[in-house]
């Protein structure tokens, strides 16, 4: 009983003296191991204490920086904001640090939605005298996202337009500026403007990465400015090679335009729905979109069979979208109504329905439910 006391006792002390520190390199080696850690709480906890040890504008940066990462970490986008501000008004710090800490105060505004003050601090910091820093293309970056949330097209453009000529013409920011615009042109269904960048690009000289992303773009430029010959080129070069997110969204929209203009081979159409389906990086809403799309193909040219084997794969997609999920259901459904097999098709349509009770599709399952005698009781809401 007396060992257990004095354990005890040990615990109390040394809990008690978790904040005792001697001087500023034990207090902020420990606000640092716990940001490490992730017990971003209990660093904020130890931070006023550090402070005090404080004894140069340098020493105090790092503390506010520390601080305020544990604040952005936590969603605390505002606090964040006001500490990277804080930090960043410091007297006798780099241009370095003071840039690093303004980076992060826009990119916290963003977060917060503070679009205007975000855009703001974007072009004040976007002024550049030579080369701009990896920083200062950052935070160009930030504002160039942050005036298309604020619809401004024109500014997002300008920025963009700026980025591509600061950067060196042979880095990633230079090809990074050039696809901004040509989004943002798409966007506000200015595809002649568009037409005109892409056409300047040799797609050989793109870094890797965003090949798929510029070709993917030119592709929706092209379909949209009604060439479809030279879209479906854009988008089959997009994936071609490549499995990423941007290669998935560029064959779902091939394959998707194919399904508008009625191509004659659909099981071309629906070979490339396949390679989103089995694309690893293509994104679940693509994916979920596919299966979708390649089952309702089949079931519409009289192949109900296929349809639902491929409806099953939605089971293979991780995060799947409610809204085409919701959809899989009652196209499974209906397909096993048509059957006459009840007792499955009756489970889809109740799955549709308590999914995504106010979409289109659901009515269809109410009537069907209603007709082979199911109530349907949705969830309360609480």
């Amino acid at each position: 009983m007396k060992i257990k006391i004095f354990v005890l006792s040990l615990l109390m002390l040394y809990v008690g003296a978790s904040h005792a520190f001697d001087n500023y390199d034990q207090a902020f080696n420990q606000m640092r191991c716990r940001y490490s850690l992730g017990h971003y709480k209990r660093m904020l906890a130890i931070a006023p204490v550090t402070l005090k040890f404080c004894t140069s504008p340098g020493q105090k940066y790092n503390v506010l920086y520390y601080k305020a990462l544990a604040f952005y970490e936590l969603q605390y986008f505002w606090q964040a904001e006001q500490t990277f501000a804080e930090a960043a008004r410091l007297g006798d710090i780099s241009e370095k640090q003071k840039l690093q800490a303004v980076y992060n105060q826009i990119r916290s505004q963003y977060a917060n939605k503070h679009f205007i003050s975000a855009l703001a601090n974007a072009e004040k910091y976007s002024v550049f005298s030579g080369k701009p820093s990896a920083l200062q293309l950052n935070i160009l970056l930030i504002g160039i996202e942050t005036a298309r949330q604020l619809d401004r097209n024109v500014k997002a453009l300008d920025l963009a337009e700026k980025m591509e000529k600061a950067a060196d013409p042979d880095s990633a920011w230079h090809y990074r500026g050039i696809i901004m615009q040509i989004q943002i042109l798409c966007l506000t269904k200015e595809y002649e403007k568009a037409e005109k960048i892409i056409s300047k690009v040799d797609i050989t000289k793109v870094p890797l990465p965003m090949q798929s992303e510029f070709l993917a773009w030119s592709g929706y430029c092209c379909e949209k400015g009604d060439k479809p010959g030279i879209a479906a080129e854009k988008y089959s070069l997009a994936y071609a090679d490549s499995a990423s997110y941007y290669a998935g969204l560029a064959a779902l929209r091939h394959a998707n335009m194919r399904n508008r203009n009625g191509e004659k081979d659909y099981e071309k159409t629906a070979s490339i729905y396949e390679k989103v389906m089995q694309m690893s990086g293509a994104h679940p809403d693509h994916k979920s979109q596919a299966v979708y799309k390649i089952a309702r193909l089949y079931e519409q040219h009289q192949q109900p069979d296929i349809a639902e084997h491929l409806l099953a794969g939605i089971d293979k997609v991780g995060s799947p979208s409610v809204y085409w999920l919701a959809k899989i259901y009652n196209l499974r459904g209906d397909i096993l109504y048509k059957k006459g097999d009840m007792d499955r098709a009756r489970k889809y349509f109740k799955l549709c329905v308590s999914l995504s009770p106010q979409q289109p599709d659901t009515n269809y399952a109410k009537e069907i439910l209603a007709q082979i005698g199911e109530k349907t009781v949705l969830p309360e809401k609480k």
